[in-house]
Parts: C-alpha cells; sequence; structure tokens
C-alpha cells in the first residue's frame, strides 16, 4: 500500500517548485503546514513503510526542483544521537543526506550555518 501521494507535498499539493525542509524533527517542526514550505512527518505512515515513503516524498521534491533547507547541523545531530540511551537513528542522517549526496545539481542550503558577527 502507498502512504504517500508523490504529487504532493505534505499538507499541499503543487507541482510548483516549494522550499523542502529536512533536519530533525524539532527542528523541522516549525515550517510543517506552512505555505510553499515541503516537510515529511511521516504521521499515519506505519513504522515499516517509513523509509520508503521518506526517500519517495525526497525524490519527488528533488525531481521536482524545490530548494533544500537543511536546518539541522549534521554533526551536531550525530553527537546528540550518539549521547543518548540506545543511540536512536535518524533519517535525516542515514536516509535524506546520503540521498543528496547521489544527486548533482541540487540546490542545497544549510540553513544552519551562522556567520559569526551577523
Amino acid at each position: 500500500m502507498l502512504w504517500f501521494d508523490p504529487f504532493s507535498a505534505e499538507g499541499a499539493t503543487t507541482d510548483s517548485q516549494m522550499i523542502t525542509v529536512l533536519g530533525s524533527g524539532r527542528d523541522v517542526a516549525p515550517y510543517v503546514g506552512r505555505p510553499g514550505f515541503n516537510t515529511f512527518t511521516g504521521a499515519g505512515i506505519p513504522a515499516g513503510e517509513l523509509d520508503m515513503q521518506n526517500a519517495l516524498w525526497l525524490n519527488n521534491a528533488i525531481q521536482r526542483g524545490d530548494q533544500i533547507w537543511l536546518v539541522t547541523d549534521p554533526e551536531a545531530h550525530a553527537a546528540l544521537l550518539q549521547s543518548l540511551a540506545g543511540r536512536p537513528q535518524s533519517a535525516y542522517l542515514n536516509l535524506e543526506l546520503p540521498m543528496l549526496n547521489e544527486y548533482n545539481d541540487v540546490n542545497v542550503i544549510p540553513t544552519y550555518i551562522t556567520v559569526p558577527g551577523h
């Protein structure tokens, strides 16, 4: 059963380019449901289907030509996960970022980077 509609962003139906937001659930949360932003929360998707549906969602965003915002620092996120009991896994680190590395010419903007003094 296909849970993700590959022709719509979560919360909005569009064929137009959007801003796709990747990061930890906490960092992505402020963008969920905002017009023009494409997010994946996995709400209502069975655990066994999450990775496949997430990959379909991200592939659709890349094919559509979305601008990709990285809102979580990958190194800081990995360090946080290593410090937690049970060392939870992260779709951001283990699926989404590796997928981006497989594509050429993806418009990725690391929004977590700040310039000192600005």
